[in-house]
């Protein structure tokens, strides 16, 4: 079972701590969305960060995106019906995928999480 859902499992990350990623994971986990909103998970966001200022327009497009995935998937998992709505009202994209090809759904319906 390694690297796949396990109901009632929890999920193991190592995180950058640079760029803020940290603060993201703790703030999807708590389903926190107003302090999501200003850590770089939607397109409106500004990019403060050292990483975030040095990058293109492209570039920050998919920085973001990133974001917004990992926000979701951990929001997902959590059962944080209200950030994920804002997460997928403000771009971010229900089809991104694992490196094994799982969807912030998938991970939604293996821990039971049905929303309304």
């Amino acid at each position: 079972m390694d690297n796949d859902f396990v109901p009632g499992g929890t999920i193991t990350m190592r995180i950058w701590r640079q760029d803020g990623w940290g603060h993201l994971v703790a703030a999807a986990a708590k389903g926190d969305t107003m302090k999501l909103a200003q850590l770089g998970v939607t397109e409106e966001y500004a990019g403060t960060s050292p990483y975030a200022k040095i990058l293109g327009p492209e570039q920050k497009k998919e920085w973001v995106a990133h974001r917004a995935f990992v926000a979701l998937f951990v929001a997902s998992h959590r059962g944080h019906v209200n950030t994920v709505k804002f997460l997928l009202s403000h771009g971010a994209d229900v089809h991104s995928k694992t490196p094994l090809g799982r969807t912030a759904l998938h991970v939604a319906a293996i821990m039971g999480h049905y929303g309304n």
